[in-house]
């Protein structure tokens, strides 16, 4: 019987720390989307500012790509997440 108290708490342990590790991949998410629309935003200021793409570096070409890579990635990662969150959801709920 005390072995599965003890076991009932760690088990209770464990998925506060997923909890935990939700909400701190979370936030990143949503600040790294922050960031990757600020670059987004000023290289557009940019090419306004300056002209055409004649002026444009190729690094700032390749930077653009690069975030809206991730920016692409972000939005696929987002969808697995609340696909994920909803199946535990839905799981959790047939145990009450």
């Amino acid at each position: 019987m005390n072995d599965t108290k003890i076991l009932s708490k760690k088990l209770n342990d464990i998925e506060k720390m997923m909890w935990e590790d939700r909400k701190f991949f979370i936030s990143v998410m949503i600040k790294l989307d922050k960031v990757v629309k600020f670059i987004s935003d000023l290289t557009d200021i940019e090419e306004v500012i300056f002209g055409a793409d004649n002026n444009k570096i190729d690094e700032e070409k390749m930077l653009k790509a690069i975030m809206d890579d991730l920016n692409n990635d972000m939005a696929d990662k987002r969808e697995e997440f609340i696909k994920y969150h909803k199946m535990i959801n839905s799981d959790q709920v047939g145990e009450s």
